[in-house]
């Protein structure tokens, strides 16, 4: 079912059927802002309306009264005019009467909003017969009120405020509403009705006079002549002091000493809650006119514990007394230092200066005297250096100031770091000396510089280390040259090694460069190994022997270097003919090897070489082969260095030979021998394998025959010579040799008890 509403009263099955008969409009009257009391057709509205009106109807429209107040508290409106939709109607009257048209949607009335501002100067109340004194005025907006009063304003208006209290009375705020403000002049936003109260109190006059009289005083800070009465409210503070100095009206100067209520300058004053009069005196004492100086002009002093004054030039009071003190080590403008010589009064430094009483008659001059220091400066080249002054470090440039006549000692050290690889050596002070040094100081200004040279450090290293020496010109003992200086540069490689390139600051495949030392240098050889045997690197595996040569069927020792990657030893027996990829060979046979290592191989020769010059060749697979000759002799014997007992005990100084006993020697090269033992393998214990050549062994004087002499079994390549000591032999040892076919062997040291 629908719902039928009314609008402006009417129900809508009242406005349907009227609407079958005629043209209806709708209209909406309203005001501007709302809440404004408006009449249409003699009926009274609050709020916005909608009629439902034939075309071509008329209606009245009214505002009224023009200016409202009361229909809601503490606001004012007031009529402006009439607009409606279409933009014609600006009529100014109260009362119009419109016609109904399609044209005109709405009609509103434009009204003035404003709230109320209530101001409230007396707290008695307002009645025809006035009850009480006002105790002061409102300024508010402009319009002054000695009474409560009323004025309305525009929401969101700024009112200006000002409080004048009258004769017996002070000003102690305005209440704002909800707010307050203690300022006399102030302002407020009005965004409602509000009402604003100046508050005034009851005063207290305090009359302020000084001695000598005529003087000023400050009250709250500001300078007033006296006498001067002030009115002041009951229990408020105030600062009270006065100018100090300031002169009377005959020129003389005064200094403020206290008021007669006992407080000093600038003392905090309470007035007390009496309506009795008060006075209040300020006391001076007579002035003096104080000049302080400098000489020379312009440096500082401290005065009263203050040394930021303009002027030094002050009045004191007679019998006062003042903390004056002279700076010392002071600068100028220019720059030169000073230090404190003596007072014109011949005070200290720091002194307390009482204020004489004929100073008021003539004043006094003080000169506090100074006396300028002379300046050393040193200096470096390069700047920026260390130097040790008087002990301690100056950082040059650094300005010294010291009387004339006082003494400075310098010490310029002979090396200074100047980074990694850097260095500044000492080279002379500018008009000579030694570095470690004194001056006296005379004049103004000295300068003094001491100059240093540059140094950089070469480092030359070689990978592998040890593979070549490295050669440099121009020499240097710790390998530093001054700066600039060009350095030639060269790698010897040493046996088993090949240069290959330069890394760091040279580059390139030549042994030999240039450096420019415009800073630390570093370069390294980088070297290749290569197999090498030493010039006489093929000998007796015992070690030096007297023959020149080695005996066919022996073991040797070749010497070299980069013979083999790393010492390896092989089989013991067979021995093997190829040890970590390292091959020896003697016209074109492989040799057995006992181990090989990167300085030395042990190998055994063929028996059967012929006596003569041969050839060597020691092949490390992946490197160039290193070959030498070497010489094939029929006996070159050498006793490797110890001895054993019969039981196999190595004779040693703790268990030495004894007479009669049978001892063994081991050795190689001895020649070769009745029947040949098997080439590369451990000889067997049976049978013997005797040697061909007579043997005798050397003991000291004594000549032995051995008992045997031939292979030694379980050995390859070694002999073994068994022989029995004499009964007596010099101790505690004897120097023990052999010699085969009449060729001598190295000599063994051997122990005897």
């Amino acid at each position: 079912m629908t719902r039928l509403v009314a609008i402006a009263g009417i129900p809508l099955w009242v406005v349907s059927l009227w609407a079958q008969e005629q043209t209806i409009v709708s209209t909406r009257v309203s005001t501007t802002p709302s809440g404004a009391q408006y009449y249409v057709d003699g009926k009274a509205y609050l709020s916005p309306q909608v009629f439902l009106w034939p075309t071509g109807s008329k209606h009245v429209l009214s505002v009224e009264p023009p200016v409202q107040t009361g229909l809601w508290f503490g606001e004012r409106r007031t009529f402006v005019n009439w607009t409606d939709s279409t933009g014609r109607l600006t009529a100014i009257t109260p009362t119009i009467a419109i016609t109904a048209h399609p044209e005109i949607a709405w009609v509103t009335a434009n009204v003035t909003l404003e709230y109320q501002v209530k101001v409230m100067v007396v707290d008695c109340p307002e009645t025809g017969i006035v009850l009480c004194d006002s105790p002061g005025r409102a300024i508010v907006n402009g319009t002054t009120f000695d009474r409560n009063g009323t004025l309305y304003v525009t929401p969101n208006a700024v009112i200006t405020l000002a409080a004048l209290p009258n004769p017996g009375y002070v000003f102690a705020g305005w209440q704002l509403g909800a707010g307050s403000s203690d300022a006399f002049v102030s302002s407020v936003t009005v965004t409602g009705p509000m009402s604003v109260q100046p508050r005034f109190e009851p005063a207290k006059a305090v009359t302020f006079l000084t001695s000598p009289p005529e003087l000023h005083v400050l009250v709250d800070r500001q300078p007033l002549l006296t006498p001067v009465t002030m009115d002041w409210g009951q229990g408020t503070r105030h600062v009270i002091g006065a100018p100090s100095p300031q002169d009377d009206l005959s020129g003389r100067p005064w200094v403020f000493d206290s008021w007669t209520h006992g407080g000093g300058q600038n003392s905090l004053y309470t007035v007390d809650r009496t309506n009795v009069r008060e006075t209040l005196t300020a006391t001076f004492v007579p002035g003096a006119r104080i000049l302080l100086l400098t000489s020379p002009a312009g440096l500082k002093l401290n005065i009263d514990g203050r040394s930021n004054w303009i002027s030094y030039a002050f009045v004191w009071g007679v019998g006062t007394t003042h903390a004056i003190s002279a700076l010392d080590g002071q600068t100028d403008a220019s720059g030169r230092r000073y230090v404190f010589k003596g007072w014109s009064n011949g005070g200290a430094a720091a002194q307390q200066y009482t204020v004489p009483q004929e100073a008021a008659a003539d004043g006094v001059r003080l000169t506090a005297n100074f006396e300028a220091l002379s300046r050393v400066t040193v200096q470096s080249v390069p700047p920026g250096l260390p130097l040790p002054v008087d002990g301690v470090e100056c950082r040059t440039p650094c300005t010294l100031e010291r009387r004339n006549g006082a003494s400075i000692r310098v010490a310029a050290p002979l090396s200074i770091p100047a980074g990694d690889g850097t260095r500044l050596d000492f080279e002379s002070w500018a008009d000579g000396g030694s570095p470690d040094r004194s001056w006296t100081v005379e004049g103004d200004s000295r300068t003094l510089v001491a100059r240093y040279k540059t140094m950089h450090r070469l480092a030359a290293l070689v990978e592998p280390e040890g593979g070549a020496g490295i050669r440099v010109e121009p020499l240097s003992v710790d390998a530093f040259y001054p700066e600039g200086t060009a350095v030639q540069v060269a790698a010897e490689p040493r046996p088993g090694f090949r240069f290959r390139a330069w890394d760091g600051d040279l580059s390139g495949p030549y042994r030999s460069g240039v450096l420019l030392m415009a800073g630390p240098k570093a370069v390294r050889a980088l070297l290749d190994r290569v197999p090498f045997v030493a010039e006489t690197g093929v000998r007796n595996a015992a070690g030096e022997t007297p023959a020149v040569g080695v005996a066919a069927g022996s073991l040797v020792s070749i010497l070299g270097a980069s013979l083999a990657p790393a010492y390896e030893v092989g089989p013991a027996s067979p021995l093997a003919q190829s040890i970590a990829g390292v091959t020896v060979r003697v016209d074109g046979r492989l040799l057995p090897l006992l181990f090989v290592s990167p300085e030395q191989i042990n190998a055994q020769l063929p028996s059967d070489l012929e006596e003569g010059e041969r050839s060597l060749t020691v092949r490390w697979e992946g490197q160039p082969e290193a070959t030498a000759t070497f010489t094939v002799v029929r006996n070159a014997p050498g006793l490797f260095a110890v001895a054993a007992h019969a039981d196999g005990r190595p004779v040693t100084a703790e268990n030495p030979a004894r007479a009669g006993e049978t001892l063994s020697v081991f050795g190689a090269g001895f020649g070769p021998y009745l029947r040949q033992p098997p080439y590369g393998f451990a000889v067997p214990d049976a049978p013997a394998y005797p040697l061909a050549d007579p043997v005798q062994v050397l003991a000291g004087e004594a000549v032995l025959e051995p008992e045997f002499s031939g292979a030694a079994p379980g050995q390859v390549g070694t002999v073994v010579t068994r022989f029995r000591l004499p009964d007596s032999l010099p101790g505690p040892a004897v120097a023990l040799r052999v010699r085969v076919n009449g060729q001598d062997s190295n000599t063994i040291n051997l122990p005897i008890q």
